[in-house]
């Protein structure tokens, strides 16, 4: 079994055996070469052989929707890719009713910006990179249509997967042996309808696990969230356990048990318990580089004044605690606490190395907000350090998309990438930033301030 922690790094070692497809509707099974599990290997003192990877066209695609219900299977051809570590990102340009979305990549070593797909009048989200940093697959939403839609990182074979004529595709994981796509949905009106698994060899999509039901009077649907996977048949779930409630609670979710599955069927791992004082859940998980354990942060969370029901956060801050324990559940062991540090995001970047989001704020009494910023830890608490520092009115995030080691840190673990928006006036600056792992000053690679958005999508090479 890959751990989707490490698989882009054994591709590194051993190289990839690639996927080929041709065209194809829902449920037809293309032609497939499937990587081959490098923990299994036999132990050699022989430096493995990289083979040569050669560009090959992407045979023709679809980018209409297939019929209602139905989806398509992934149509592939290996990218050969270059040494340079690339950025890719999305802006979102805001022009009148409509919106454009781009989805570019920098290379660090050339300065040069790349657009890899633009989409005229569509919002893209969801965007993240694939194991093999040659794919992209993101959502696209024109009105209250949302496609699942992947392209090369050439911007070679554009085409759509899935879509849902009016509602939303949210928490996309691409699974790290690319075989399969986990997300949310939701319909109008009738809110969620569930958490789907969509098999990217065969097309095949199924519903995953189906929605609780709140019971009489009102009969509200509700499911969990995807946060990320554990590996390439389970990843894990933030949920509540009322309708109308925050998420306070994180399982984890098995796919290999088949479809149709319930809410109670997820295995929990963690509920954050509250008090008097800290009554709101505020807390973040990640599963650890080499997928044996699970790293939970709890901040102190308060709820927005005069709110009532899931409401939302009003403050958060110290102190912070993180733990870690067996991946799917056991004993937690605290590894860290901060008595001045809200931790809002922790994140797995290496076997040895946490990348953590601190953001103190409040909307119910005065907080300090100075050690705001983006700090490295060792994975056993050790060596907090302070990488950056945020600027007065400036909001630092990581990326916002998805959880994998190279959506935040370069494919040589070298840097990693930040964003930052700034309020205070209008329009809002977005700011993307890169820096190094070891410290040192970060270096702005896109700014605007006119109403655009960019966000931070991931690391390839190219």
């Amino acid at each position: 079994m890959y751990s989707p922690r490490t698989f882009r790094y054994s591709f590194i070692l051993t190289g990839l055996l690639f996927l080929f497809a041709s065209c194809s509707t829902g449920g037809s099974l293309p032609p497939t070469t499937t990587p081959t599990d490098s923990s299994t290997a036999p132990a050699t003192n022989t430096p493995p052989v990289t083979p040569t990877v050669t560009t090959v066209a992407v045979p023709p695609t679809q980018t209409s929707c297939p019929a209602a219900g139905t989806a398509r299977a992934w149509i592939t051809a290996p990218l050969a890719l270059g040494s340079h570590q690339n950025i890719v990102y999305l802006v979102s340009e805001h022009q009148g009713t409509g919106t454009t979305g781009t989805l570019k990549r920098y290379d660090l070593t050339s300065g040069n910006k790349t657009e890899i797909v633009k989409l005229p009048g569509v919002y893209i989200s969801e965007a993240q990179v694939s194991a093999d940093g040659q794919w992209l697959i993101f959502v696209s939403q024109v009105n209250l249509q949302s496609r699942l839609q992947m392209v090369r990182m050439d911007g070679q074979g554009l085409q759509t997967l899935f879509c849902i004529a009016s509602g939303s595709i949210t928490n996309v994981l691409l699974s790290a042996n690319e075989q399969s796509v986990l997300f949310n949905l939701s319909a109008a009106p009738q809110g969620p309808v569930g958490i789907y698994l969509l098999n990217l060899k065969t097309g095949m999509i199924q519903l995953e696990v189906k929605p609780s039901d709140s019971g009489a009077p009102l009969h509200m649907q509700f499911v969990g969230s995807l946060v990320t996977w554990l590996d390439n048949t389970r990843a894990y779930v933030r949920f509540a356990n009322f309708a109308i409630a925050p998420d306070d609670s994180l399982g984890l979710l098995d796919t290999s048990r088949g479809p149709n599955q319930k809410m109670s069927d997820i295995t929990p791992l963690f509920q954050q318990k509250f008090s008097p004082t800290f009554n709101y859940p505020c807390w973040d998980a990640d599963s650890s580089f080499d997928g044996s354990s699970l790293f939970i942060n709890q901040c102190s969370g308060i709820s927005a004044p005069n709110c009532s029901g899931s409401c939302v956060l009003g403050t958060r801050e110290g102190p912070s605690t993180i733990n870690t324990e067996p991946a799917s559940g056991g004993s937690p062991k605290t590894i860290l606490t901060s008595q001045t540090l809200g931790i809002a995001a922790v994140r797995a970047i290496s076997r040895g190395t946490l990348l953590l989001q601190v953001e103190n704020f409040s909307v119910n009494h005065p907080i300090d907000p100075s050690q705001n910023g983006i700090w490295r830890v060792n994975t056993d608490g050790t060596n907090l350090t302070r990488l950056t520092t945020e600027a007065k009115g400036t909001t630092t995030s990581l990326c916002q998309f998805s959880q994998n080691p190279w959506s935040n840190v370069s494919r040589d673990a070298t840097r990693y990438a930040f964003q930052t928006l700034t309020r205070g006036s209008y329009p809002e600056t977005y700011t993307l930033y890169t820096a190094s792992l070891n410290g040192g000053a970060p270096q702005s690679f896109a700014s605007i301030a006119d109403g655009t958005q960019l966000s931070l999508v991931g690391w390839t090479t190219m």
